[in-house]
């Protein structure tokens, strides 16, 4: 039944959201006793396609279903990383690569997808940086800006204490922003770095108070 329901469905979204718990039974069963590889074998089977369509269906979406979506790319990475099958992550890589490339998705789901991408080494340095002068340009529109660095920052802001050039680039940012852009988006920044350890603020202050010489 489940595999019936899997093929007959071309949303990506639901597809992702039945993701998590099926990787949970073939991780540490059920109740039921379910044959796991049976499960595997729907799982394998819909991955594919999950990453085939995920870009078509984050196009143009607005900021509240964006931020639905962007709960749901976080667990089914995790998931699929738990799958621990190369195909599978080789296909979801390369999803989130044209999610991040795509210039209809919004941009907290891009900033997201770059730091899983940072996090599995397939973006380096540069490439990181490449992504992030882009969506901090002062060409964009100051909001898309932090909502891309809320997407890129979940979870922690150790990536910024630890990789200097990525301070350099938003330090540089915040320092070129207008005033009146700053208080537009002051909330967003503030729901941003709460989220950080108290530990990890302390360290940026002090990453704040000096002044950078580049290398």
């Amino acid at each position: 039944r489940l595999r019936e329901i899997s093929t007959l469905t071309n949303d990506a979204l639901h597809l992702m959201d039945s993701l998590p718990p099926l990787v949970q039974i073939l991780r540490y069963g059920n109740v039921r006793k379910t044959d796991t590889e049976q499960v595997r074998t729907v799982v394998e089977e819909f991955i594919p396609r999950l990453c085939i369509g995920l870009t078509a269906s984050c196009v143009s979406l607005d900021e509240e279903n964006s931020k639905g979506i962007f709960e749901k790319i976080v667990s089914a990475n995790h998931a699929i990383s738990i799958l621990g099958n190369a195909a599978l992550q080789t296909s979801w890589n390369t999803a989130l690569k044209q999610m991040v490339l795509h210039p209809a998705i919004h941009p907290i789901l891009k900033g997201a997808c770059t730091r899983i991408l940072f996090e599995k080494q397939l973006y380096d340095v540069k490439a990181t940086a490449t992504q992030m002068h882009y969506a901090l340009s002062m060409a964009n529109d100051a909001t898309e800006s932090a909502t891309w660095l809320e997407g890129f920052l979940h979870g922690s802001g150790l990536l910024l204490i630890h990789n200097p050039s990525l301070w350099k680039i938003l330090d540089e940012w915040v320092d070129e922003i207008s005033m009146s852009n700053f208080k537009e988006i002051i909330p967003l920044l503030r729901r941003t770095f709460a989220k950080f350890s108290p530990a990890e603020r302390e360290k940026m202050l002090q990453l704040a108070k000096r002044i950078f010489t580049p290398k």
